[in-house]
């Protein structure tokens, strides 16, 4: 499993800091991930990182 706790103020560093990590440490699809971000930042994150991985759906992704 593999956690990636974000925090911020504004939906650009947020977006920012996910992708960003995404690209840095990659994205395991074989085990769980869980993304927790600010409530009003979770659907453009999870659009954010399907986008990124270039995937339309997964149950190992989860962002909360």
């Amino acid at each position: 499993m593999s956690i990636l706790l974000v925090a911020g103020n504004k939906l650009s560093d947020v977006k920012n800091s996910v992708i960003k990590s995404i690209k840095t440490n990659g994205f395991d699809l074989s085990c769980e991930n869980i993304i927790v971000v600010p409530d009003r930042y979770s659907l453009i994150v999870e659009k954010s990182v399907f986008e990124n991985l270039n995937i339309k759906s997964t149950f190992l992704v989860k962002v909360m």
